[in-house]
């Protein structure tokens, strides 16, 4: 269990482990930030499945990919993936044992899935794949409506999953949890991610509609960031956006006057 128990991502760990009858290896906070201990930890627990982060799982590949050899099944997600990465992971470990998986907190842990079953480094990006069992997924334009294969559009989720909405707020419970045009009754949740259908029938994930970006997994409204610089005396301007480092990895930058 790398995730933090308040983090969704602990109820997969957790349960996934107990109601399979595994044996679930806590693993301590300076392990997960050290990679050297956490590859001796995956090698001595002899663990077989595990979720981690993008970031966290583009760091253990570059530093220790051989510390994988005996997973069955490594899943990450939470940021835009790293072919680079994936691609040398792919090398390593071989078919189906690679999952991309997707999903908002707002849908509890995971909506979506990708086995990576064959690696082309050609392809711009790896699909976050297809609705897990008791999910549904749409890509809708403006007016609700289903887009075509191919056409980019804003990714909505269905299904058992779906949070009641957020704690005292209302107001973005309504915008965000809708009454779902597809299934009578039934709500469906506006991620704000845009999206588009594969011909294959998998999901690309594109980015987000709106300013949001994602940095080690965290959701951060670069909006807010710069209504709080705004607050500084000194500073008459500002935007914030997500770089790129030379590892690919996102950061946040201010540009101030």
């Amino acid at each position: 269990q790398l995730s933090n128990y308040a983090f969704d991502g602990s109820t997969f760990d957790i349960f996934g482990a107990l109601l399979n009858g595994a044996a679930l290896v806590l693993i301590r906070k300076e392990d997960v930030l050290n990679i050297t201990s956490l590859s001796r930890i995956l090698r001595e627990e002899r663990i077989t499945v595990f979720f981690l982060t993008t970031a966290l799982f583009n760091t253990l590949v570059d530093l220790d990919v051989s510390s994988l050899a005996n997973i069955r099944h490594v899943l990450f997600g939470g940021e835009k993936v790293s072919v680079d990465h994936v691609a040398k992971a792919y090398q390593a470990l071989g078919k189906g044992r690679i999952i991309h998986v997707y999903g908002p907190t707002e849908s509890t842990v995971y909506a979506t899935y990708y086995s990576v079953d064959h690696m082309d480094l050609r392809e711009a990006t790896v699909p976050i794949g297809i609705p897990l069992a008791n999910t549904r997924v749409y890509v809708v334009d403006r007016s609700n409506k289903p887009q075509p294969i191919g056409v980019p559009g804003e990714l909505c989720i269905a299904g058992d999953g779906l949070a009641r909405g957020y704690m005292n707020r209302p107001e973005l419970t309504a915008e965000k949890f809708v009454d779902n045009p597809f299934e009578p009754g039934e709500r469906m949740y506006r991620t704000g991610d845009l999206a588009r259908w594969l011909p294959d029938g998998n999901l690309e994930y594109m980015g987000r509609i709106d300013e949001q970006v994602k940095i080690r997994g965290y959701r951060i409204e670069a909006g807010e960031i710069v209504h709080r610089l705004l607050q500084h005396t000194d500073v008459k301007e500002a935007v914030v956006v997500a770089r790129k480092d030379e590892k690919d990895e996102s950061y946040l930058c201010a540009y101030v006057v």
